[in-house]
This record gives C-alpha cells, sequence and structure tokens, in this order.
C-alpha cells in the first residue's frame, strides 16, 4: 500500500508533518510539493516537478491532496486511485461552496485541521490535527520562577490578532510580556518560543470576514516544547469530539484572554510547572508522529 501526498505550496509543513506520521507507522508514503517554503523547515516535502508527480500517482494507491489543490484531482480520479483532500485555510474559508463542487464527487473522504470548517459541506467531513516531531521539540531547562514570561512571536501578525494581543496585554501586571513581529526561520522561531513559561498563538475569531479562530501549528509545537499555550477555538467541541481533553488554555473573547492570563501569572511555580508538563503529555498521548499516524490508518483504512 503507497500513500501519495500532493500539495503545491506545503503550508506550515502541514502535509509533510502528515506524512512523516505515516511513515512512523510503517505506511509507504510519498511527499511531494511544487514550491520551496519561505519558512525554511528543517526538513520539508520534496519539491518535485510535474512530470515527477504524474509518475508518483501512477505507483500509488492513496492520493492525498492538500490544501484544497485540485490540480491533480481529476488525473488521480481518472486511474482509479483512491483520493482524499485536505481543506486546511483560506481558499476553502473563502468560498467552501466551490471547493465542495470540485471536490466532493470525486473523492472518498474530506479531511480538515480547522474546526470551523466542520459541518460546511464537505463530503465525509473529518477534523485531523497536525503532528508533531515530539522527539525532536522537547522542553527546555529553563529555570521556572515568578514573574512568568508570556511571549507572542506571529508568523503573520494580521492573521494572528497580534494588535488585539498587545492591547490585552496592557491591561494585565504581574507578568513579563514580549512581541516580535520580525519573521525567522523556523529553527529561530523554536529557539526563541523555548524561551518562555507562557506561549500565546492566536486571538482572532475571524479572517477575511469569515469564521476563523481554531488554534494552528504554532500551538502544538510551543506544547511539545512544555509551554502553556493560549489560543483560540471557536469550535471547540469539534476538537473534543475527535480527541477529548485540550490541554491548550481557550480563551476566545477578551474577558476570559485577561482573566485566565492573570489567573495564570499568579500561581505558584509548582502549578506552573505541572501545566507545562500536561501540556507536553496532551501532544504524546494525541499528535506525535505515532498517534497521528496510528490515527490516519484507521481513517484510510490502511
Amino acid at each position: 500500500m503507497r500513500v501519495l501526498s500532493i500539495s503545491y505550496d506545503d503550508y506550515a509543513n502541514f502535509a509533510h508533518e502528515n506524512a512523516n506520521s505515516l511513515r512512523a507507522v510503517g505506511i509507504d508514503c510519498i511527499d511531494l510539493k511544487r514550491v520551496k517554503h519561505p519558512f525554511n523547515y528543517g526538513t520539508e516535502s520534496k519539491v518535485a516537478t510535474s512530470t515527477e508527480i504524474q509518475n508518483q500517482i501512477k505507483k500509488a494507491d492513496i492520493v492525498q491532496l492538500f490544501h484544497s489543490d485540485h490540480t491533480w484531482l481529476n488525473y488521480a480520479y481518472e486511474l482509479g486511485k483512491r483520493v482524499v483532500v485536505y481543506h486546511t485555510g483560506t481558499g476553502y474559508r473563502l468560498n467552501p461552496e466551490n471547493c465542495n463542487n470540485i471536490f466532493n464527487d470525486k473523492v472518498e473522504r474530506c479531511f480538515t485541521d480547522q474546526c470551523e470548517f466542520i459541518g460546511l459541506g464537505m463530503k465525509n467531513e473529518t477534523y485531523i490535527a497536525t503532528a508533531i516531531n515530539t522527539d525532536k521539540y522537547k522542553p527546555s531547562n529553563n529555570v521556572i520562577s515568578a514573574p512568568y514570561k508570556a511571549y507572542h512571536f506571529p508568523s503573520n501578525p494580521s492573521v494572528k490578532g497580534t494588535e488585539k494581543i498587545k492591547e490585552m496585554l496592557l491591561k494585565i501586571e504581574n507578568g513579563i510580556f514580549k512581541v516580535n513581529e520580525d519573521r525567522v526561520n523556523h529553527i529561530a522561531q523554536m529557539e526563541r518560543m523555548s524561551e518562555c513559561d507562557i506561549y500565546i498563538e492566536l486571538f482572532a475569531q475571524t479572517q477575511h470576514g469569515k469564521p476563523y479562530g481554531c488554534f494552528g501549528v504554532t500551538a502544538f509545537e510551543a506544547a511539545a516544547l512544555g509551554k502553556i499555550v493560549f489560543t483560540n477555538n471557536i469550535r471547540q467541541k469539534v476538537y473534543s469530539d475527535a480527541y477529548g481533553d485540550c490541554a491548550l488554555i481557550i480563551a476566545n473573547t477578551e474577558k476570559k484572554f485577561i482573566s485566565k492570563m492573570e489567573w495564570v501569572l499568579q500561581l505558584s511555580e509548582k502549578h506552573i510547572v505541572n501545566l507545562q508538563e500536561q501540556s507536553r503529555q496532551w501532544v504524546l498521548q494525541n499528535h506525535s508522529y505515532s498517534a497521528n499516524g496510528n490515527r490516519l490508518k484507521k481513517l484510510l483504512n490502511i
């Protein structure tokens, strides 16, 4: 059984980590894309020509299309391949009806990592979160002491709600807050996140006028590093129905963000460490390569 994962531009390295999780549980999986990501991840899908992608589709049993890209949909479908699609971002958010019309008749299942996309009409809709390399990303040995450090390093400030985060932090005392909008490569991003006690990932309930507010890859990475993570999820029940309890601190309103941050900042050092350990264990249990790979094996029936 061979799985081929294809993307054009693999946003947040999602397709590559998906492939890594399948390989971690013994599945023959190849992941290809057309362009290199500017974030400069340590490892990512192979950049391939159209001819190479076409040849690999011929050899595959299951073709996974990522980020609502339909470039290879008809080709794989006409070859009789099992095809699934992952709807992950702006393309689907802006026009779910069009995406559903393109994909639903030709795929056996639609995955999404965005909780707010559930219920918008995709075929056999299935929520699945990202996978994280928990062997590579581990807690640092930083000494935990009050006042605690809460940092925010957005990849895209307008998408992550950075201005609102800065505004809310001005209303909170007793913490050490840092917001840095400089765009750095992935290694540097992980290094600077390792220096905080609390990571603030997201505060944005809409994007392009559409419902948004669902945590992304950075939240999982910060949790893998053993950080307390503040973020959004306007459809948290979608997550809990799929995975159960969540160790992230969900704060979807300004009032909840401020009250929850003030609560965390007054905790004892022992309690802070306990919450950080819960973050790490949650990722290990639900979103490590092996956990994600075994979930995908069941969902793909392989």
